[in-house]
């Protein structure tokens, strides 16, 4: 098992020496509740490969599915709405020539869609296994041993290294209406403005964008919407995509705020 944890930790690891493709996937229901769903894609990049020489490791087949079940009912560090849920949640990884994880996680209504939204890793990260930093933690995964052997640590950080400005917005959902605005203009500035911030730009052009999307599944037709560096919208109003980059919302940070009344 603590294999399959490396999977992760290492994911987030190489994640950092790679292009790496986010598309956030949101499906709700008449009654409120609905399906999380965050797929990431990192591809196979030079600096990748030699990331992979450098700690003597290969990018090795595995197609791993885990069940949160497995672990909720004996965690001791999640409180019982983060049990209930992670309890029917899942998360694919699949490594060939690239590497892709997949995160699934149901909801009953609109506020554990928002606790999602804000604390997924950070939850994820608490059922890691007690001895993750044994013996046996070093080479689970590619790209592990440059992290370090703490799960806990890269896992509930993800979420900055996804999107570094996302302290700096408030994403809202409810009556038809979800939006995603600035509610810190002089963090959001502070932000883009950081040394990590800039260093991720640098390394753009040697490993490829960040791409980021932004999907919504809704029950019914999309009277108006705005935002987004680029917008998709199905024939049948029903599914709305927001589409950005790195290198755009360093730019224009402006382009991730977004809103949809259906």
């Amino acid at each position: 098992m603590k294999k399959i944890f490396g999977l992760v930790l290492g994911f987030f690891a190489v994640a950092l020496v790679s292009c790496l493709d986010t598309e956030e996937k949101i499906t709700l229901n008449e009654d409120k509740s609905g399906t999380y769903q965050l797929v990431m894609n990192i591809g196979n990049s030079p600096m990748l490969q030699s990331a992979m020489q450098q700690s003597g490791q290969a990018l090795e087949k595995k197609d791993t599915v885990i069940y949160f079940k497995s672990f909720t009912d004996t965690a001791t560090t999640l409180s019982a709405e983060e049990k209930t849920i992670l309890q029917n949640g899942k998360m694919h990884i699949a490594m060939n020539d690239d590497i892709k994880a997949e995160f699934e996680l149901p909801f009953k209504d609109m506020n554990q869609l928002l606790y999602i939204k804000q604390h997924m890793f950070e939850m994820i990260s608490k059922i890691k296994p007690s001895d993750m930093n044994g013996d046996n933690a070093p080479g689970m995964m590619p790209g592990m041993d440059m992290m370090g052997g703490n799960m806990g640590s890269p896992m509930a950080g993800a979420g900055k290294l996804l999107n570094p400005t996302q302290d700096a917005f408030s994403f809202t959902a409810g009556n038809g209406i979800i939006s995603n605005t600035i509610k810190d203009k002089q963090g959001l500035t502070a932000a883009v403005a950081s040394d990590s911030v800039q260093m991720l730009k640098q390394m753009i052009p040697f490993v490829g964008d960040f791409t980021y999307k932004t999907t919504f599944v809704l029950p019914k037709p999309v009277k108006k919407y705005s935002g987004g560096a680029e917008t998709q919208l199905s024939d049948d109003k029903k599914t709305i995509s927001f589409m950005n980059s790195l290198s755009g919302l360093l730019d224009k940070p402006e382009t991730l705020e977004y809103s949809v009344e259906y």
